[in-house]
């Protein structure tokens, strides 16, 4: 794991507010009880909130106890991502309508087979987004094999044509 940055914004003995900026797979709440270990005291974690995401943050979020209530249905029909742009980090792979038809069906395409060529070098084990027009068919695993053009895309989730 990495720590990014760490700042204290709030000291009001015993508690102590803290904003964490790390990666993925930090476990905020055991940090905060190391820390505690190194002052030589003990300690928890009393609140926790993520501001943000990857790309998402905590300033584009509608509050939970509004929906429903506070924000009409066409607000919120406008706000919802759709799961293409969700994510906006992973490499996007055009395929045409019958290859989405054989994805849809569970096939994973060769990397041969796709338009353009395999993806780039060093894409070996990384995720990609299968796509066709605005929709995504599905997200797979670049898998390459020996001689270029050789592979796969194996298929994690298959969302089909209607998502």
């Amino acid at each position: 794991v990495w720590i990014y940055s760490l700042e204290v914004l709030d000291v009001d003995q015993p508690q102590v507010a803290i904003e964490v900026e790390c990666s993925s797979g930090t476990y905020v709440r055991s940090l905060a009880a190391d820390m505690a270990h190194e002052l030589g005291t003990c300690g928890h974690l009393g609140a926790l909130r993520r501001l943000s995401s990857g790309s998402f943050r905590i300033e584009e979020a509608l509050p939970s106890r509004g929906i429903g209530k506070d924000i009409c249905s066409k607000e919120l029909a406008e706000r919802v991502i759709p799961l293409r742009d969700a994510l906006p980090d992973m490499q996007e792979i055009r395929v045409s309508h019958s290859m989405a038809e054989s994805i849809g069906r569970g096939r994973s395409p060769g990397l041969s087979e796709l338009p353009g060529g395999p993806p780039p070098p060093g894409r070996q084990g990384r995720h990609v987004k299968l796509v066709r027009g605005d929709r995504l068919i599905a997200i797979g695993l670049v898998e390459t094999g020996p001689g270029r053009g050789r592979g796969r895309v194996k298929l994690v989730r298959v969302l089909g044509n209607e998502n």
